[in-house]
């Protein structure tokens, strides 16, 4: 009879230091609810480094009247630059707007009819841009963007003739957030500019191009 009292004394001094132990335990579900916490929503400010690759341009110059269209198209190549943006988020819903300004090496050099070569260049693209995003589990971004845009044409032969490029760009792309602070970001660009005129050469120029960037953030 004492050896059963003992033994059921044993188990539950036992099952009351378990209960104890466990107790102290952190819970999976405390520690995923910590780090969704810890990582924070869309809302504030932020600015980064972005590159990407200029494709697909259709540059097309008339003369002033319309007459004597000439295509330059494949006017392509890279570029770099920076943006800053920011954002306020709405339950899952990121409402945004965010400027960007990049150096472009897109140019390409053609052969006249007359045998002489004349090189077109695009030294930069900017742009100022209003954003609408979706929210998944505050870590990942899918958004839309759309806004004003700016560049310009270069053209170097006999002379160097410049275009001043305005018009707008579309797009949409994805971000994820690594941190509370710091996201990386890929989109796809749509550019469509009015038609500018090259001065010295009396010409319109019309130009349209896509690209794809990638970048990161650092976010306040």
């Amino acid at each position: 009879m004492l050896t059963k009292t003992a033994t059921a004394a044993t188990l539950i001094a036992a099952g009351s230091i378990f209960s104890a132990f466990a107790a102290d335990l952190p819970s999976r579900k405390a520690a995923a609810e910590a780090i969704v916490q810890k990582i924070g929503n869309w809302t504030g400010v932020y600015f980064g480094l972005n590159a990407g690759y200029d494709f697909s341009a259709t540059s097309k110059t008339t003369d002033l009247d319309g007459m004597n269209p000439a295509n330059y198209n494949g006017l392509n190549g890279g570029f770099a630059g920076g943006q800053i943006g920011a954002n306020y988020q709405i339950g899952s819903i990121v409402l945004g707007a965010a400027g960007d300004y990049s150096k472009s090496w897109a140019s390409k050099t053609y052969v006249m009819p007359d045998t002489t070569t004349m090189k077109i260049s695009s030294p930069y693209v900017a742009t100022v841009r209003g954003r609408v995003g979706y929210d998944f589990n505050n870590q990942l971004l899918a958004y839309v963007t759309g806004g004003w845009a700016g560049s310009s044409l270069t053209m170097t032969g006999a002379s160097i003739d410049k275009a001043t490029l305005k018009g707008y760009v579309l797009g949409g792309g994805f971000e994820y957030k690594y941190t509370s602070n710091i996201s990386s970001f890929v989109e796809y660009r749509y550019y469509n500019y009015s038609n500018a005129s090259f001065p010295q050469n009396m010409m319109i120029a019309d130009r349209k191009n896509s690209e794809v960037r990638a970048g990161v953030n650092y976010r306040f």
